[in-house]
């Protein structure tokens, strides 16, 4: 165990050293004062229990080199993991918040009873360290389940407005996205109007474009495509639909779990050629595909689907395919 630990220092140590030869631009100290200072986290803030203001000064200004253990803390403290700043050295790039919200969400769908309760410690919590990573996680926990809502129902208080607008602001003030914000947006992206969601979108595919090999951000993108075409579907903005489901379906080989992602592309699909008009050719499709899952006992998928047909039924005012 000690060697392998020993080991692993020894190779990220020597891809940052190699970075930093080669490329010749951006070294440790200098990115962890980019990321620290993108974050609004002071020299006092972030060296407190680590090591001193002054030390974390030499750090920062290329004094002092940063010890790797003591750089595995700051970037705890970042909410970022050294494979994240070690691309982001390579590139030059700057941004990452790396917390995750999948603890939150299992926790509210698990016990919806507790629910409120969660909601309220988050929402004092927010009001109190005015966090980024706490505002988030707060407006997840408040909206997680709004897609299964009507429109009218989805509402914001004062203070929820309060924290999307530092949210909003904490998201244009970031150059360069990462995973942290992609996933944030993509959970709360119908907090956000059309326009804002494709602009940002296309500065996405290019940081993705960019990275073309760097294969984490390619489950964060397809979830993008995923979630904007429903959104943009409820938003009768069919144009739009139409562009993400492409979008979609051009990433999907990319992942993991492709043959699972193209079941609900030909879904969706068909989802779309029933609202279009062809509701013969569309009502075949879908029941064919909700047959085969039914053969394939994937129970979970058939109501996700059958919410979803039901939802733009309504939305559209189509005459349904199950009475």
């Amino acid at each position: 165990m000690i060697k392998n630990t020993y080991y692993f220092h020894f190779v990220i140590n020597l891809r940052i050293t190699i970075i930093k030869e080669r490329s010749g631009d951006m070294d440790s100290g200098e990115l962890l004062k980019k990321l620290r200072v993108e974050r609004g986290i002071s020299q006092k803030k972030l060296a407190h229990n680590i090591t001193t203001r002054n030390t974390l000064s030499r750090y920062e200004t290329g004094k002092n080199s940063i010890p790797f253990v003591i750089l595995l803390e700051f970037l705890d403290k970042l909410n970022i993991t050294m494979d994240e700043f070690v691309l982001y050295l390579e590139f030059d790039s700057i941004r990452k918040k790396n917390k995750k919200i999948k603890d939150f969400i299992k926790a509210t769908r698990e016990n919806r009873g507790s629910r409120k309760y969660t909601l309220e410690i988050i929402r004092k919590k927010a009001n109190t360290t005015r966090d980024i990573v706490d505002i988030r996680n707060y407006l997840v926990i408040k909206t997680f389940d709004w897609y299964t809502l009507p429109i009218e129902k989805r509402k914001l208080n004062k203070n929820d407005k309060e924290h999307l607008d530092h949210f909003a602001n904490y998201l244009e003030k970031v150059n360069e996205w990462g995973r942290f914000e992609m996933i944030s947006f993509s959970s709360l992206l119908f907090l956000f109007d059309t326009n804002y969601i494709s602009q940002r979108l296309t500065e996405i595919e290019r940081k993705i474009e960019k990275y073309n090999d760097f294969e984490i951000f390619h489950p964060i993108l397809s979830s993008l495509y995923n979630n904007a075409f429903l959104l943009m579907l409820e938003r009768k903005n069919i144009h739009f639909s139409k562009q993400y489901l492409q979008k979609f379906e051009a990433t999907h080989h990319r992942l993991l779990f492709a043959k699972d992602t193209q079941i609900s592309i030909q879904f969706y699909k068909a989802l779309i050629c029933h609202i279009e008009g062809d509701s013969i050719k569309g009502r075949k499709r879908i029941m064919k595909i909700l047959q085969g899952l039914e053969l394939l006992e994937m129970d979970s998928l058939i109501n996700e689907f059958k919410f979803d047909l039901i939802k733009f039924e309504k939305i559209y005012c189509i005459p349904p395919i199950f009475e």
